[in-house]
């Protein structure tokens, strides 16, 4: 999130943006090895409300992902009907899935 620039100033946001080559470094093994120490750290840190553990970015997305992957993509009533109606245009069998939530 970048916060915009005051009032007046001549730009419109405030970024910084540093890209790094790892391998002119100690490499990408050394770097993944070390990225993963920090992270186990982060986690292992008491979180300030037990009801919401510590978290880094992307743990939600990859919960969404394998959750989804497991029970499938939910749709709204509204995005079955477009689909029924597509398939039905087309001359598709319109899935079983489907049928509840359209009638």
């Amino acid at each position: 999130l970048m916060p915009p620039a005051p009032a007046g100033s001549k730009g419109h946001d405030n970024a910084v943006l540093t890209l790094w080559n790892p391998e002119y470094f100690a490499g990408s093994a050394h770097l993944i090895a070390e990225a993963k120490k920090y992270i186990a750290h982060l986690k292992a840190a008491p979180p300030i409300n037990p009801d919401f553990p510590v978290s880094i970015p992307g743990n939600r997305s990859a919960a969404v992902y394998t959750q989804r992957k497991e029970k499938g993509i939910p749709l709204s009533a509204g995005t079955c009907k477009a689909l029924a109606k597509g398939a039905t245009l087309m001359g598709m069998a319109i899935p079983p899935e489907f049928l509840g939530v359209i009638e």
